[in-house]
């Protein structure tokens, strides 16, 4: 599923879409944005299945090599949210995706938990960012 404009507060978001392929990457369900930092939405159902199978945020407009994960906040409990702040620097944008425990402890709290890959995209290539399978080790061995 694609959103190019703005997504409010309120709306949500659930991956149950079929798998796409970018690259060697497999995915099982994908939510682009093309203009991410007007995402306001909350995310649910995000999971991964192993290293190269997962569901991924594609964050369009947010240049690859200058976007770092620059917070992480959250309790970890069911119900509640864990949020993840993306910055990217040379284009000054930022985005916090809300991500809903759907069960105790679904989404860390931790940065090293979620993996940034390329979304291979020519010639400004997007971030995609995903959970990672196994807590702390990168999916499809792309670093954070």
């Amino acid at each position: 599923m694609e959103f190019a404009g703005a997504v409010s507060s309120g709306q949500t978001v659930d991956f149950l879409a079929p798998p796409v392929s970018i690259g060697p990457i497999n995915l099982s369900s994908t939510l682009k944005l093309d203009q991410a930092q007007s995402f306001n939405g909350t995310i649910e159902g995000l999971a991964a299945a192993s290293s190269s199978v997962f569901d991924a945020v594609d964050l369009a407009n947010f240049n690859f090599n200058t976007t770092k994960i620059t917070d992480v906040t959250g309790s970890g409990k069911a119900g509640t949210l864990t949020e993840v702040t993306l910055t990217d620097s040379s284009d000054n944008l930022h985005v916090t995706l809300q991500l809903l425990n759907q069960f105790t402890n679904q989404f860390a709290v931790n940065a090293n938990d979620y993996s940034l890959t390329s979304d291979g995209a020519s010639p400004h290539a997007g971030t995609i960012f995903s959970v990672d399978h196994a807590l702390g080790v990168a999916n499809h061995g792309v670093g954070h």
